[in-house]
Formats: C-alpha cells, structure tokens, sequence
C-alpha cells in the first residue's frame, strides 16, 4: 500500500505548531480590519499571569455578525509553553442593587475558526485569533476563556464582560 494514501476510518495527524481553519474564507472586509486590530495591541486590561506566562485578551470586536476575540500568549518563563486546547465558556449572570449576584447559566461555546501558533518558545510571544457565529454577549455576560498547557500545569484563565466588545 502506497503511504501517500488514507483509509477512510485513518485520522489526520494534528499538527502541534499551527492551528488554522480556513482563514482564507474570512471575507477582505474582515481581513483588513483585523488586520489593523493585530497591529495595535493594547494594555492588558484583561489578563491573567501563571508560572511567568501571561494570557492577554486585546480585543473582542463584532464583524460581519461574527465574534472575533483577539488574545496573547507571552511566555517570560524558561521552559516552552505549548498550548493543549483554549476553551470558551459564556456565563450569564444576574445581580441586584444588594451586591447579590447569582450565575443563571455557563455554557461552553466552540469557535468556528481558529488560527494561532500552539508553541510559545521561552521569551516569547504569539497572537491567537478566534471567530465565533453571533454569540449571546450582553452587558450581564461574562466570557471564561480558559488557555490549558498540553503537558503541563500552568493553565491560564481571564474572565472578560461582554461588555469590552468593541
């Protein structure tokens, strides 16, 4: 059997450094304007640090009906940090004037494309770009973005409002 061929059942083999899907089908519209969202980072107002690595969320920003959430990875440690898996969870809350607030629901949303560089060499930094179908996000909403290590504990979680949508 030549190796060039694949049984249906056969998966693809994952590739551990890039992770895109289908960038190309992201309208020029989009391309130019996140385009300019990728050349202007901005103060990590939202982030979080663990181990010396920083997860950084830049910008959150509506785009033809799709969510796209720009986010940093900067490895100021000494040992590389590849990236497992980034999770989305949405979470609604209520809360009143009595400084009460309740979770009503945490759902996981899955982005429709992805396109960031998994391995994040020491001192180092890498851009992670997610679009997600029009997303429920209000003003009460919170998104969990969770950045898990592959083969280690320095897992990286920022809690964004909906409401730093540009």
């Amino acid at each position: 059997r030549n190796g060039a061929h694949k049984d249906e059942g056969e998966a693809e083999p994952k590739s551990t450094t890039l992770r895109v899907k289908d960038l190309a089908s992201l309208s020029p519209k989009t391309r130019t304007m996140l385009g300019n969202y990728l050349r202007t980072p901005r103060p990590y107002t939202y982030s979080v640090v663990n181990s010396d690595v920083v997860l950084a969320v830049d910008h959150m920003t509506m785009i033809d009906n799709k969510l796209h959430i720009i986010a940093t990875v900067v490895n100021n440690s000494k040992i590389t940090y590849d990236i497992g898996y980034v999770r989305f969870k949405l979470i609604e809350r209520a809360s009143s004037y009595i400084f009460f607030s309740k979770q009503i629901k945490a759902e996981e949303i899955e982005p429709v494309q992805e396109v960031f560089n998994a391995r994040v060499l020491p001192n180092q930094s890498t851009r992670l770009l997610f679009v997600f179908d029009k997303v429920g996000l209000s003003d009460k909403s919170m998104l969990e973005i969770k950045c898990s290590e592959e083969s280690g504990r320095r897992d990286l979680t920022v809690n964004v409002p909906g409401a730093f949508i540009e």
